[in-house]
């Protein structure tokens, strides 16, 4: 191996030990960065603008506020019907209540994360989508073909607040009136992505529905 050829591979193994080290380098800076305490948790956490006790106090206050009687659950429901549509009577029950839109993200949430979740839930403006628009648009024509293909009656249904946790609601689409007289919930999906696909309109489109009893 002649002198030149003798560097050239000196130089290419201080350069594969040079990427070598520096690769475990970053692998170690990483490490140490997925490692390091979330600012968000701890010490550092923000701390509540209240004393504990006023919180409790102003806690078991809201919550008592939204403790409904049965006659007044009743009148709710039959109140709120038109739902979007109404006076906004609709929108006035549901603010403050957890409804399934939340409440997937209320139940995974882990108890010292530093977001606004309680800002969003209580003071976020409404978003209407283009989707939503087309979904509010058709569901009483889904449900009127849900009728006549099962010959159940379909009522509208407003908002039910939950007799033992008032903070919990539902604003199911509608209620089906079963021959033995049972009310069950209908929840229809009308899917915009699914408008002038072929066949959309026959008798083989899929109309997917689920019972569930009230």
């Amino acid at each position: 191996m002649t002198k030149l050829s003798m560097k050239k591979s000196r130089l290419r193994a201080l350069k594969k030990r040079a990427r070598k080290s520096m690769t475990c380098r970053n692998e170690i800076l990483k490490q140490k960065k997925v490692n390091e305490p979330d600012g968000k948790y701890g010490p550092n956490a923000t701390t509540p603008d209240l004393a504990a006790v006023d919180f409790e106090i102003m806690k078991s206050a809201f919550l008592q506020r939204l403790e409904c009687s049965t006659e007044q659950i009743q009148e709710i429901e039959a109140a709120t019907r038109l739902q979007g549509e109404d006076d906004g009577s609709w929108s006035a029950v549901r603010r403050d209540r957890i409804t399934a839109s939340w409440a997937g993200t209320i139940a995974k949430r882990r108890t010292k994360i530093e977001t606004p979740l309680v800002q969003k839930l209580l003071y976020a403006p409404s978003k209407v989508t283009k989707a939503m628009i087309y979904g509010h648009t058709f569901e009483p024509v889904a449900a009127k073909k849900f009728e006549e293909s099962t010959r159940f009656k379909v009522e509208r249904c407003g908002f039910f607040v939950h007799y033992e946790h008032g903070f919990i609601g539902a604003s199911p689409d509608y209620l089906v009136i079963m021959p033995c007289g049972k009310r069950v919930l209908l929840e229809i999906k009308c899917l915009e992505i699914m408008f002038g696909k072929r066949n959309a309109g026959s008798e083989e489109h899929v109309m997917e529905f689920s019972f569930n009893t009230h």
